[in-house]
């Protein structure tokens, strides 16, 4: 009997979809807020791709680059049109929980945080930029604060910029206050939370302030403590992009901790589940989750294909 062929799956077109989606999510920002240069160089990249493509007689494959294009731009598009805010001209009641994502200013004199579980007037909203002027360090991550000020919309798009900050957090509104116009109403941290402080905590603690916040911001993307000159160096030196969590970082973390399970003989639905509460507790972004998502599918793979070979094996 002559043995079956194992069939080849050729997933390069796979890949060229995926960086045409990755070029959407990339670009969409700078081109809805009318940054010519990106403009340009998308029209380009089109231009140039979609000649060599017809050249070639690759109208199909034309037509799907284009649509996975189109629909990259359409899932951002959607997420900005949602970003829907109310306008409060009037002194509003305010209640929020402040993040783990806390920073003092240099001087110690103002408090920055993000307000999450945000009530307004007693209707759920989105997040709040809180400045507070403090006199002393008696604000900190997980209190929920209660107080009536102004409420300002934060735009996300502004003099050709896109804050990208704001809407990875979610932030529809702006609030500077006093710490003396505040009430602590209570105090509550999510388990994620808990973590990355108690890791921030530790790392402050065994490697020094300076160098413990860069390694933090290596570890789980919040760059907010690192010192702003250090800041500026990485940035001259092209290398700012490892203080952020990307779908790369996630990949090989997913890898190593697979490999290590694996020497232990742990089940495959062992590592999906601790890879799934690691991905939880990382700050996770826009790229992050497909990656994410495509090292699951590999890991249901493989499990699925195991079971296929033990029970050819029985038979």
């Amino acid at each position: 009997m002559e043995r079956k062929q194992k069939k080849l799956i050729n997933f390069r077109p796979l890949f060229y979809c995926f960086l045409a989606l990755l070029l959407a999510l990339a670009t969409a920002r700078y081109v809805f807020a009318g940054r010519i240069t990106y403009i340009v160089l998308v029209s380009a990249i089109f231009f140039g791709g979609g000649v060599l493509l017809l050249l070639r007689r690759k109208f199909a494959a034309a037509l799907v680059l284009l649509a996975t294009f189109a629909f990259g731009v359409g899932w951002y598009f959607v997420g900005v049109s949602a970003y829907s805010q109310n306008t409060y001209t009037e002194m509003c009641s305010v209640v929020g929980r402040v993040g783990d994502d806390v920073r003092y200013s240099s001087d110690g004199s103002f408090f920055y945080a993000t307000l999450k579980d945000v009530k307004i007037n007693g209707d759920k909203e989105k997040n709040i930029s809180l400045q507070l002027w403090v006199s002393g360090n008696n604000v900190e991550a997980g209190d929920v604060l209660s107080f009536e000020s102004y409420v300002e919309k934060a735009k996300l798009f502004e003099l050709g910029s896109f804050n990208n900050a704001y809407y990875r957090k979610h932030i529809g509104y702006n609030v500077s206050i006093s710490e003396y116009d505040v009430m602590i109403t209570g105090h509550k941290l999510l388990f994620s939370e808990k973590i990355r402080l108690r890791a921030k905590t530790l790392l402050e603690q065994n490697m020094g302030i300076k160098n413990g916040d860069v390694a933090y911001a290596m570890l789980f993307g919040d760059k907010n403590d690192v010192d702003s000159e250090l800041k500026g160096i990485y940035k001259a030196s092209g290398i700012i992009h490892i203080l952020a969590v990307s779908g790369l970082h996630i990949s090989f973390l997913f890898a190593f901790l697979g490999f290590l399970l694996k020497k232990c003989r742990a089940k495959n639905w062992l590592i999906l589940l601790l890879c799934g509460i690691g991905a939880l507790i990382v700050t996770i972004k826009v790229f992050v989750v497909p990656l994410s998502l495509l090292h699951s599918g590999s890991l249901f793979h493989q499990l699925k294909k195991k079971k296929k070979k033990s029970a050819s094996t029985v038979n």
